[in-house]
């Protein structure tokens, strides 16, 4: 084995012990982290650009990254695993992609739509009216892409893993 795969390697298996030791912390960081960067690269598209970021709102959205992907995606994927049950056969994971769909994709779409929204806004009714606007349109596209990602989370990612998973 080269020394490049061995420390490769290495790498993998410590990453996956934090993960075995710290789920909640690590999802939550990893969360909070791509929500960031995806914030980020909206606002470096914007016409003002990185120079004109909004650093409050930037780290509300990593904020809710970190509470989605720490808590509310952990607890979501253990019921899953305790209501549905735990492995990868087709049946399990079909009835696990419906729900997840349903229920807990229509929630994280509409609080990031709120929280966008609010954060743009500063009104409540105004966050409130986006949404209604934008949910049904959103989770439309959500389905169009997000079920064949989370059938094979749902397959093959260990339910430590999976918010990490999904929201990378």
């Amino acid at each position: 084995m080269s020394r490049f795969t061995h420390r490769f390697r290495s790498f993998g298996h410590q990453i996956f012990n934090l993960y075995e030791r710290r789920p909640y912390t690590t999802n939550a960081t990893v969360g909070g982290l791509v929500y960031v960067a995806g914030e980020l690269v909206v606002q470096a598209n914007s016409k003002e650009g990185l120079a004109g970021s909004e650093w409050p709102k930037i780290s509300k959205i990593g904020l809710l990254g970190a509470a989605e992907n720490g808590l509310v995606m952990p607890l979501w994927y253990n019921l899953l695993d305790r209501r549905v049950g735990v492995g990868g056969s087709t049946g399990i994971v079909l009835v696990k992609c419906g729900l997840d769909q349903m229920f807990f994709s229509t929630q994280q779409n509409g609080l990031f739509l709120g929280v966008c929204a609010y954060e743009s806004s500063q009104k409540l009714e105004a966050a409130i009216t986006e949404v209604k606007k934008e949910i049904f349109t959103t989770w439309l596209n959500d389905c169009a892409i997000w079920p064949i990602v989370t059938f094979f989370g749902f397959a093959a990612v260990p339910v430590k893993l999976l918010p990490t998973y999904m929201a990378s």
